[in-house]
């Protein structure tokens, strides 16, 4: 019951910071506590699962036993007839309780379940509204590099700030439009195939294409092209970009934080 009450107290807590930031368009710092809050939601629900699941096989257990206890009547010596009867009585009752409290177990994990994941639809939502990006620009496994502003030297290749994240993922691996726009064909010699996509605050850029997917008109999610390592690339990985208001990239490293 302690328990219990402190995971209550702790997911009433979270829900208040997230119910603040549905107030209004968020900083970057909300967004870390809309993650935060999401990943916690998360823990919880897979900590309410195992606890349920742990519960329900200890209790459907205990009543297997209690039944078979109550069908197998011992050898007369052992007890009399009106001993044997009470035993059976007691088991019997002992095993109503196991399948009341077995119930009760299902119905609190049940309600529990629901409310944690309604509030996580919640910051899901909130995310999806604010957010730049309503996807990760890499489909599958991926692991983002926090790499803008680093000097890049490579030979062969000019000595050049680097403008956004390298999402390292194997070939092929899709790679989708992060919100809803147009995709347009941007290759060039530092990029290899390259694709930009025009949203309603900005353009995202994607670079080192090992080939291109749908452009034009795309919907979060249409698949635009496939990681590869075409121009400058030293393996592969998709070269992401942000650039808001269609101006200079920024650090994109925050919103891929959010999504990816």
């Amino acid at each position: 019951m302690a328990n219990t009450t402190r995971r209550i107290a702790t997911l009433v807590t979270g829900g208040a910071i997230i119910m603040a930031a549905l107030n209004g368009p968020a900083s970057g710092s909300s967004f870390d506590q809309a993650k935060l809050q999401r990943q916690r939601l998360g823990h919880q629900i897979m900590r309410v699962r195992a606890h349920a699941g742990t519960t329900e096989r200890t209790l459907k257990g205990r009543i297997e036993r209690l039944t078979g206890a109550v069908s197998a009547r011992p050898p007369r010596q052992l007890l009399t007839t009106s001993q044997w009867h009470y035993q059976r009585h007691h088991l019997m009752h002992n095993k109503k309780l196991a399948h009341k409290r077995l119930k009760k177990v299902i119905d609190h994990a049940h309600h529990r379940l629901s409310v944690l994941s309604a509030q996580r639809r919640q910051v899901r939502a909130w995310i999806t509204r604010y957010g730049v990006l309503h996807a990760c620009p890499v489909r599958g496994t991926n692991s983002v590099t926090n790499n803008f502003g680093v000097m890049v030297r490579m030979p062969g290749v000019p000595v050049h700030v680097h403008q956004g994240n390298d999402i390292i993922a194997a070939m092929w691996t899709p790679i989708v439009a992060p919100f809803a726009g147009r995709a347009v064909a941007s290759p060039n010699d530092l990029g290899g195939l390259a694709v930009k996509v025009y949203g309603a605050q900005g353009y995202a850029y994607n670079a080192h294409l090992v080939a291109y997917g749908h452009l034009g008109t795309v919907s979060t999610g249409t698949v635009i092209g496939n990681v590869g390592a075409t121009g400058d690339a030293g393996g592969p990985h998709d070269h992401f970009e942000w650039h808001p208001n269609n101006g200079a990239a920024v650090d994109p490293y925050p919103y891929l934080n959010v999504v990816c």
